[in-house]
């Protein structure tokens, strides 16, 4: 019975989970257990001057090589299946269960309706305005590409207070402190279509060394998000818009909005591509270059294996119970445009 520990303990909160509505997960679980876990996890992670994902690497190497010393080869595969169901059990506990919690849109009160095309072009008319106008306040000329970027450390003090301010100001508990981490090697996450990641496990956010710095603010600000018990992919999105459009640093607001402009442009490009070329033609030279250098720098870290990439991860959010699957990602134009329209600053 002991040699099956964490599976009879996963498969409890398994259990667990599917027994619980939304609105218990809220309650219980979202509002009450996950608030000091994130306390405790804030505080040691502020005490490793590196990334804890390299300490929890070396910790399971550790664990694993104990293990096979002590019960030889021939206990490999239970040991492997033991380390992966204890992982899965700490997902859930630690952060994974939020999947489950009360929708945003619910839970704020926010009402979001799918995208017409006269909202889609309203939607990228506006971004386009947003980065002409911040991109014009910074001082590099506009005829070049922008020479110079935010330290991440830096930029990390700048985005963390706006975040809890931001998640804060919705309702929700921002108790204990996230952590933004740069991960190495450059290129680890991007090859399998991703520039950053939150591990429940150690409680830290992590964008991708090899991205470019302009997508920096934008990555930073979701992956934050997620350490506030966020998972939804798409509201995290959102919350990083919201975070980057009303930054007064017009750095953090011309590189987050570039990076938002970038997810209404894939859609005006798909619905509306007339329109869409004609304002292509008319971008200054200097946010032309800007994207060129983004692209280009992404094309240094083609993906391992896209296709199993998006069925892997699309089945991944599906099961925690998101049911847009990777789609979900592109709620955030639905959630910024109806929110805008809820304040009244569309145009």
């Amino acid at each position: 019975m002991k040699k099956y520990t964490w599976l009879w303990l996963f498969l409890l909160v398994l259990a667990l989970r599917a027994l619980l509505s939304a609105a218990q997960v809220e309650l219980l679980y979202s509002r009450l257990i996950f608030p000091p876990i994130r306390v405790l996890q804030g505080l040691i992670s502020s005490l490793s001057p590196v990334p804890l994902i390299y300490l929890l690497l070396l910790g399971l190497i550790a664990a694993l090589a104990w293990r096979l010393r002590k019960m030889g080869h021939k206990g490999l595969f239970r040991v492997l299946v033991s380390a992966l169901f204890s992982l899965a059990f700490f997902f859930l506990v630690l952060w994974g269960l939020n999947y489950q919690r009360v929708s945003f849109q619910k839970e704020v009160g926010l009402v979001a309706h799918p995208l017409n095309e006269e909202a889609l072009q309203e939607e990228f008319e506006w971004a386009t305005r947003q980065i002409l106008e911040s991109r014009g306040k910074l001082t590099f000329v506009m005829d070049q590409a922008v020479p110079e970027f935010y330290a991440f450390t830096a930029l990390e003090k700048q985005i963390y207070p706006r975040v809890k301010s931001v998640i804060g100001a919705w309702g929700y508990p921002v108790s204990g402190r996230v952590r933004a981490r740069m991960i190495y090697p450059k290129g680890i996450l991007m090859r399998f279509s991703s520039t950053g990641v939150y591990l429940p496990w150690t409680g830290e956010g992590h964008v991708d060394a090899g991205l470019h710095p302009l997508n920096w603010p934008f990555v930073m600000a979701h992956e934050l998000s997620h350490g506030y018990g966020i998972a939804n992919e798409g509201v995290c999105n959102f919350l990083a818009y919201q975070v980057c459009s009303t930054d007064p640093d017009p750095y953090i607001r011309y590189a987050g909005m570039l990076y938002y402009w970038r997810y209404t442009a894939y859609e005006m490009r798909r619905y509306c591509p007339v329109e869409f070329n004609a304002t292509i033609e008319t971008l200054p030279e200097g946010i032309r270059l800007d994207l060129q250098a983004i692209r280009e720098n992404s094309a240094k870290y083609p993906d391992f294996i896209p296709q199993w990439r998006e069925v892997v991860y699309d089945s991944f959010l599906k099961s925690q119970g998101l049911k847009e699957g990777i789609m979900s990602y592109e709620t955030v134009l639905v959630l910024a445009h109806a929110w805008r329209k809820s304040v009244g600053s569309l145009q």
